[in-house]
Formats: C-alpha cells, structure tokens, sequence
C-alpha cells in the first residue's frame, strides 16, 4: 500500500533507487545489517498495475 491507501502493485519488493523516475513509497521495512534485524523506512516502486510490476520484474533480470 502507499501512504495514500492505494495498492503499490510491488509483488517483488523492488525498491525505487536512484534511476527509478516513477512513483515511490516509503515504508518501514525489515533489513539485517550484521546480522541483525534493524526496521528502516525506505523507498520502494509503486506500478499502476501488476501486470507492470511483472514487466518491471523480468527487465530486471534480463
């Protein structure tokens, strides 16, 4: 979900980082840094839809 309540459509998770020009989320999240869980708020895509979540998911890979 974003901040406004709407669905991100972020089925993997992506986070947005410095080269992503879409929309972006921020929300708390669980990361381990040595080893440790630590929650952080950080930035993550939003897509309009799934099926751009997916699109996005397999350009990444490729």
């Amino acid at each position: 979900m974003t901040v406004e309540g709407t669905p991100s459509h972020n089925l993997f998770g992506i986070k947005s980082g410095k080269n992503w020009r879409g929309k972006v989320t921020n929300i708390v999240t669980t990361e381990y840094i040595d080893g440790q869980a630590v929650k952080i708020r950080d930035d993550f895509r939003v897509y309009p839809s799934y099926f751009d979540a997916v699109a996005d998911y397999v350009n990444l890979l490729t």
